[in-house]
């Protein structure tokens, strides 16, 4: 599924609102706002892609269970994938835990990055 909308809300630097509905980043982690890092992570998703920012999500049909009741996928921002840009510029890792199930796994920013 993809989902073309207004960003309303950054929650944290792997999480944003798209509209109502809560997006978590595929295969991307980034340190808690409490937690060294989590400021940083935050403020540079809110540079690369502000409120008001038009994005398109591909949910990852790996895991259309959700995270909380977010859905997960890739994020493109101003024609850069979000997911990308958070673990080239150091602000998050990459999320191991889930490259089995994920359907982006065998894509090259997720390879690189160690799934």
């Amino acid at each position: 599924m993809c989902l073309k909308g207004k960003v309303t809300k950054i929650v944290g630097g792997d999480t944003l609102d798209v509209g109502d509905t809560r997006i978590r980043l595929a295969l991307t982690s980034t340190p808690e706002l409490g937690d060294i890092g989590g400021i940083e992570s935050k403020m540079f998703v809110e540079e690369k892609c502000p409120v008001n920012s038009d994005v398109l999500v591909d949910e990852d049909d790996g895991q259309i269970e959700g995270s909380y009741g977010r859905i997960i996928g890739k994020v493109f921002c101003k024609g850069n994938l979000l997911n990308e840009e958070i673990l080239e510029k150091g602000y998050g890792e990459i999320e191991k835990t889930y490259c089995f199930e994920s359907e982006f796994r065998e894509e090259s920013w997720a390879k690189k990055f160690g799934c």
